[in-house]
């Protein structure tokens, strides 16, 4: 699983489900598995064969809860987070689940409460840093939100997710540069990082060099094809181009994925204004409009 040989992986799980008695860690780490190959639907029935086999088996909560919040589920993946917090008080991973799920409803305040209960708990703890300085970045809150960054690099200097997040305050705040060393700190922490690559293709779009672009989103999408952050940025540059067929062709993938996700409608529209479809143009930027543009906060999460 580790090795994301997860055909392997799953032959595996398989063979010592059928030869264990306590299944439930097994359904678990089976579902683990499916959740890491976008297959959720699947992934639901083993967290739940799991709960339904140890009703106080927290890991599944949250991994059911992560594969609600992908589905966007929101409400259930919350159900799910919570229950988890209540079984295991003293654990942050609730707390940063949950917090990760409000600023998707767009409730950030909430979200810096919930960093605020993991920090309590570790105060050394990179990942509550790094998800407390994501919220701060989307309240505008760019000082505080460096500052957590900072703090997270410092206790963990391998983290390409506080790499990432900190690269989007600089791009927010227009520092092109900075943005792009720290997705390249991030994408050399981890090679195999979408988000970073994703990212960082962007920054070379705003900067105008869309060959370096086009490089890094066709790595990205090739790593997670289902991510509609990395479909959207390609489709920006496929645009930026003039590769009008390849821009729908990538906006569309993000919808089909992400039915709501206003960067894909907005990318969409520009298209059709550029080829001078102005009635479809105007129909995807009302919808994007008729979106709440936090749905697209996911950004800077895995």
């Amino acid at each position: 699983h580790r090795l994301r040989q997860f055909d392997e992986a799953l032959k595996d799980f398989n063979q010592a489900l059928r030869l264990a008695e306590a299944k439930a860690p097994l359904y678990n780490a089976r579902g683990a598995v499916l959740n890491d190959q976008g297959e959720f639907d699947r992934a639901i029935l083993d967290f739940d064969r799991a709960i339904e086999a140890d009703p106080s088996f927290v890991r599944a909560f949250l991994n059911r809860g992560w594969s609600y919040h992908r589905k966007r589920l929101l409400d259930r993946a919350a159900e799910d987070y919570g229950k988890a917090i209540e079984l295991a008080p003293k654990e942050p991973r609730g707390f940063i689940n949950r917090a990760g799920l409000w600023m998707d409803k767009g409730q950030f305040d909430h979200a810096i409460t919930d960093c605020g209960a993991a920090l309590a708990l570790d105060g050394n703890s990179a990942e509550a840093l790094t998800c407390r300085g994501e919220a701060y970045r989307l309240l505008g809150e760019y000082d505080k939100a460096l500052a957590d960054h900072g703090r997270a690099i410092a206790q963990d200097p391998d983290s390409a997710t506080a790499y990432n997040n900190r690269g989007l305050v600089y791009r927010d705040r227009n520092e092109l540069d900075r943005a792009a060393a720290d997705f390249g700190e991030a994408i050399t922490r981890d090679t195999r990082d979408d988000r970073a690559l994703a990212n960082r293709g962007e920054i070379w779009r705003l900067k105008g060099d869309l060959n370096r672009s086009l490089a890094d989103l066709v790595k990205s999408v090739g790593i997670n094809p289902s991510s509609p952050v990395s479909l959207t940025l390609r489709g920006d540059t496929y645009r930026e181009r003039g590769e009008f067929d390849r821009a729908f062709a990538d906006y569309n993938g993000a919808l089909r994925y992400v039915g709501d996700f206003v960067a894909a409608y907005a990318g969409r529209g520009l298209t059709y204004e550029a080829r001078g479809d102005l009635a479809r143009a105007k129909a995807d930027y009302q919808k994007a409009l008729s979106l709440p543009s936090n749905i697209d906060a996911e950004k800077a999460k895995p």
